[in-house]
């Protein structure tokens, strides 16, 4: 069969099973006293597609708290006004950014207390716990 030699026709009323007269063509055939039917793609979701549905809506949910769950420990100077997700992620970056460079500061500080300790320790001229080193 050639496709060219085949015309789609549309279903009468009579094949929907609608008389003529029950039409109503000032009215929408998406509103609720329509008595056109929709197709099945417009009208009738099967459980499969509800379920996904659903479920993505679920995971949309769920990455929404996260980022503002996130938003909730940044030090960010105006609350009142929400930021973007790709924002949240910046301020996440330099924030974290931030704290590793207190803790590198905090390291070289111990480090420091720890070099000086030593050398007190090791130098003669100290007391030692409380006694003189001979």
């Amino acid at each position: 069969m050639n496709l060219e030699e085949t015309t789609l026709t549309s279903p009468s009323c009579s094949d929907l099973g609608l008389s003529a007269a029950s039409l109503s063509f000032d009215n929408s055939p998406f509103s609720p006293r329509s008595q056109i039917p929709l197709p099945c793609f417009i009208s009738c979701e099967n459980g499969a597609v509800r379920k996904r549905n659903e479920r993505e809506r679920e995971r949309v949910r769920c990455v929404n708290e996260g980022y503002a769950r996130l938003r909730s420990h940044l030090p960010i100077k105006q609350r009142d006004k929400r930021i973007s997700k790709v924002e949240t992620l910046r301020q996440a970056i330099k924030y974290i950014q931030h704290l590793q460079n207190i803790l590198k500061e905090k390291e070289n500080e111990y480090r420091v207390n720890v070099l000086k300790a030593e050398r007190a320790d090791n130098d003669p001229s100290t007391c030692n716990g409380g006694r003189l080193r001979s």
